[in-house]
């Protein structure tokens, strides 16, 4: 599938038996609110990956990208809240409150969320784990 707005592939992978019932609604949103931001800093052309895999918590989702990536000290400061945002590849503005927002609301649920990337222009992976249930 194609994102029509931006020109990036979207490829889902499930891997899982597992499901989230329990507030399904606010887990699906955090995921689009991942993906959405996948799309932002990731090139024309890009393909995001969202996939959905077992974990020990019940489901994680990944999300990932061959977007602009990051270095360890931003890392750390993509998933505080209001932090210092990036504009997206075709300049759209940054709140600094999206990822915070996916965070909060899967560690509302007794799940966990984590930034991953290999440096600036090498992509990022984001995991969202959560409980089955």
């Amino acid at each position: 599938k194609r994102n029509k707005k931006k020109g990036r592939k979207i490829r889902r992978e499930k891997r899982t038996g597992a499901t989230v019932t329990e507030n399904r609604g606010k887990a699906e949103m955090a995921v689009k609110k991942r993906r959405n931001n996948a799309i932002k800093f990731s090139h024309r052309d890009d393909t995001v990956i969202v996939r959905a895999t077992d974990s020990q918590a019940g489901v994680r989702i990944s999300v990932i990208d061959q977007g602009i990536g990051f270095d360890e000290k931003r890392a750390k400061m993509l998933i505080k809240k209001f932090s210092p945002g990036e504009p997206g590849t075709d300049g759209e503005p940054s709140t600094g409150f999206g990822l915070y927002s996916v965070k909060r609301n899967i560690e509302a649920r007794g799940g966990k969320v984590s930034a991953k990337s290999r440096g600036p222009g090498k992509g990022s992976r984001f995991d969202l784990e959560i409980p089955a249930g």
